[in-house]
């Protein structure tokens, strides 16, 4: 893991653990994924893509608070 992802992810991480969902983090790793990833080495974009699939949720309703 390179030191600036790292870096990011770890500030990721400390403004995620407040909120129950990041919608804005989502979508600007999916961003960077679609448009950036190709141009990056495959070991860092599968990090990131990784990180990514850490950032959605696993079941939607209870990830946003809503009770069954």
């Amino acid at each position: 893991m390179s030191s600036s992802f790292a870096d990011l992810r770890a500030a990721i991480d400390r403004i995620a653990a407040h909120v129950v969902f990041w919608p804005d983090a989502v979508e600007a790793v999916s961003t960077w994924l679609y448009f950036d990833a190709r141009h990056a080495e495959p070991k860092y974009a599968a990090e990131v893509r990784a990180y990514f699939d850490e950032l959605l949720p696993n079941d939607a309703v209870e990830d946003l608070g809503v009770s069954h």
